[in-house]
């Protein structure tokens, strides 16, 4: 059995020791010892610092080492039917003393495994799950996630030993990407063999911080990879969303432009334009009437216009949709925008409809002045009422509004 050298520094930008930095001490402030006395050395999760001249590292001594042998003769069973329960927290270790004790914990497994490094990890994994041993989990997993094929492999042993073990170890391996490397995590989710009923069972807390990891980088890459999303499970749908809303935010024009490409689905176009149109309605407005999209992005996106414009400024949305009727390519209803307009400023809704002409549009814009007076200016909303053309349409509002279904 090897032995830690105090001589040895430890550079914690890679491996798993750097990934329970902050875990042990529960927030992102690892706790040191030396000769007994704390020393506390501040940490930023997902940026590791080499720690130098801080601490003399714990020795693994013989006795720890007999500690590991007489460990693992323990979590040996011959009963495929009781998996051993392990908990790194219980063996009483210091949590910096723990780490070096974990490391050489997972080397001696590997040996036991003939080298099988996935083997090992998988045989730690299911133990630890047993255990109730969050933390060193997550250690774990994070020692896996350097090497796809090693943490494929590991998924497989754990998926045949029980859903419950690969369910943990994977929301580890999430969480460690969300850390280490989000646009990395992000990719293994999207491309993993996981069914989606595992996939939408991740903690969604994961996914917001791998978001928050791309976000920092605003690279070129981790957009292209959100456009390629194209499935419906909610966990894909929920981390493009989520970002779109804060890439919105803070560089929209770079996101406009990714998706603004010919090659971007329907449900992308749109969820980038809903994030980005409250951020400057005119800009987007105008950028989508000039823009190349056709079918189904460009009815939806004009859809989303009138909708979210509707509850920001109406008489924009009204301008706006009365100024590019022949451009729009949906048959977009006036009934929703006069309905939240009636509901701000009667007057100014009343005054704009006066400039429809007769016919389905305006009495569609009356109906939605009907809805959005009734509850507050009734005499008033009734008389809007009788001024609906089509006489099928004025009886059906008459109806809904005499069963109070509004």
């Amino acid at each position: 059995m090897n032995t830690i050298s105090a001589s040895q520094k430890i550079n914690f930008g890679q491996g798993s020791l750097a990934l329970l930095i902050g875990l042990v001490a529960g927030a992102s402030s690892a706790i040191f010892y030396k000769d007994n006395n704390l020393v506390a050395n501040e940490i930023h999760l997902g940026n590791p610092t080499l720690i130098s001249n801080v601490v003399d590292e714990p020795k693994i001594s013989p006795h720890q080492n007999a500690e590991i042998i007489k460990l693992l003769s323990s979590l040996k069973t011959n009963n495929d039917d009781k998996i051993p329960a392990f908990n790194m927290t219980n063996l009483g270790l210091q949590p910096f003393e723990s780490l070096f004790f974990f490391d050489e914990f997972i080397k001696e497994c590997v040996r036991e495994h003939n080298g099988n490094r996935a083997e090992a990890i998988a045989w730690i994994a299911t133990r630890l799950v047993e255990g109730n041993d969050e933390a060193f989990l997550n250690v774990l997993a994070g020692d896996a996630i350097h090497d796809a094929k090693t943490l494929i492999q590991v998924e497989d042993i754990l998926k045949s030993q029980g859903n419950k073990y690969w369910h943990q170890f994977t929301e580890g391996a999430l969480a460690q990407f969300a850390l280490q490397n989000p646009k990395k995590g992000f990719l293994w989710l999207d491309n993993s063999k996981l069914e989606d009923t595992a996939r939408s069972s991740l903690s969604l807390h994961y996914v917001e911080k791998i978001v928050d990891g791309l976000l920092t980088k605003h690279t070129s890459e981790a957009l292209d990879a959100l456009n390629g999303i194209d499935c419906p499970d909610e966990i894909s749908v929920a981390l493009r969303r989520s970002y779109y809303e804060k890439m919105a935010r803070n560089n929209g024009e770079e996101l406009w432009q990714t998706v603004i490409k010919p090659n971007t689905s329907p449900d992308v176009f749109c969820d980038a334009f809903e994030s980005l149109f409250p951020t400057n309605p005119n800009k987007y407005a105008d950028q989508l009437t000039a823009s190349s999209i056709t079918g189904e992005g460009r009815i939806k996106s004009e859809q989303i216009l009138i909708h979210s414009w509707s509850q920001l400024a109406p008489e924009r949305a009204f301008e706006w949709l009365t100024n590019n009727r022949h451009l729009l390519k949906s048959q977009t209803p006036m009934s929703p925008l006069f309905e939240s307009w009636a509901r701000r400023d009667s007057l100014q809704a009343s005054s704009a409809l006066l400039q429809l002409e007769a016919g389905d549009e305006r009495d569609d814009a009356i109906s939605g002045l009907v809805l959005g007076l009734y509850h507050s200016e009734n005499d008033v909303a009734m008389r809007w009422l009788a001024q609906i053309a089509d006489n099928e349409k004025r009886n059906t509002l008459e109806n809904r509004l005499s069963k109070n279904l509004k």
